[in-house]
């Protein structure tokens, strides 16, 4: 059969169901406007612009009951918060503060710079509306944490001090302070380990009194008693906190 036969036979059956004709062309209409617009979604959802990177501080996010949504985090400047983000803010790391003091967990390092950050937020209310009675509620509750927290950083550092004595680095810091101090520090000679009196002060202080013999600035070999002061905050961390030398 030719291609004009076919095409007259088809003709003629579409003349004659004319019903069945419209529902077979609605069918088609339907399942192209279907591919078409799958495949449209295919792309967008392959497109670069589309995709949530696992760096975008953005979490996942459909309209779909059940599922994960995206809601963009954005954290203000600190200048350009309001009062109500400024008291949030110091709420949240006030409550945080709140459960390491009352907790058993040690105390980080990382405690004062959150207290400061607490302050911060807190003087900025305050700056802005002096009687804010939630900043000035904060600051009583940031006041208690932190005298908590100092008493149970005195004694954690009791504890320590009793089970980790640091009497010999806090003699051998004292003697690095002294020979900073000296007029020809490559001439001084420390007293003797038996002749160096390294007093506890109790919670990791100490206080070493010695002496060095060292050239003055003459060229004279002198002997000069001092007394100092170390803190320690951890083991095998310790600081000279005061220096004398005892002039004859």
């Amino acid at each position: 059969m030719g291609t004009n036969a076919a095409a007259r036979t088809l003709g003629g059956w579409v003349g004659r169901h004319p019903i069945w004709t419209a529902l077979i062309a609605l069918f088609l209409i339907g399942y192209v406007g279907r591919s078409l617009l799958t495949k449209d979604e295919a792309v967008t959802t392959m497109s670069p612009t589309s995709e949530t990177p696992a760096n975008s501080g953005q979490a996942p996010r459909s309209d779909a009951i059940g599922e994960p949504k995206t809601e963009a985090v954005v954290v203000p400047a600190f200048s350009q918060m309001t009062v109500a983000q400024h008291l949030a803010e110091a709420k949240r790391l006030t409550d945080a503060l709140i459960l390491v003091a009352n907790g058993p967990d040690e105390i980080k390092p990382t405690i004062v710079s959150d207290m400061q950050q607490i302050e911060s937020h807190l003087k900025e209310v305050l700056k802005r509306n002096p009687r804010n009675e939630e900043a000035l509620h904060l600051y009583e509750l940031l006041t208690a944490a932190a005298n908590q927290i100092a008493a149970k950083t005195d004694k954690y550092r009791e504890a320590q001090a009793k089970t980790h004595p640091q009497d010999d680095l806090a003699r051998i810091k004292c003697e690095e302070a002294a020979s900073a101090n000296l007029k020809a520090p490559s001439t001084s000679k420390f007293a003797p380990y038996s002749e160096t009196h390294v007093l506890d002060l109790g919670n990791w202080q100490y206080r070493v009194q010695s002496y060095v013999d060292a050239e003055n600035s003459f060229g004279a070999h002198i002997r000069t008693p001092y007394t100092c002061t170390v803190e320690c905050n951890a083991v095998d961390s310790c600081a000279v906190t005061k220096l004398h030398f005892v002039q004859q």
